[in-house]
């Protein structure tokens, strides 16, 4: 006898792994919320942030761009910096159909 667990839909289980460490820990960090250019340079050590999010991108997840205007610690001041979001699914959204009778 086969028994089938109904497991809810995880929406980063049907996408590749990132390949790199910095790939890794970008999404890591999307997951938690928005991060900004100057933001995954200083935390993550990441100085292309742009290329890690296409790689990304190229995998499949959906992650959105806006710009923003941001100070660095140092007090210099950027009008267009890379704001970039992870959109994941509502859970409503994110669990199967029901099936009806």
């Amino acid at each position: 006898m086969v028994c089938q667990l109904l497991i809810p839909f995880d929406f980063l289980s049907h996408h590749p792994s990132p390949a790199t460490a910095q790939q890794a820990r970008l999404l890591a960090r999307l997951m938690v919320g928005p991060v900004s250019t100057i933001a995954a340079r200083q935390e993550l050590g990441i100085m292309s942030p742009s290329a890690r999010v296409n790689e990304l991108r190229s995998l499949g997840y959906p992650i959105t761009t806006t710009r923003i205007s941001a100070t660095e610690e140092n007090g210099r001041h950027h009008r267009q910096v890379a704001l970039y979001l992870l959109e994941l699914p509502t859970e409503a959204a994110s669990l199967p159909p029901s099936v009806e009778a």
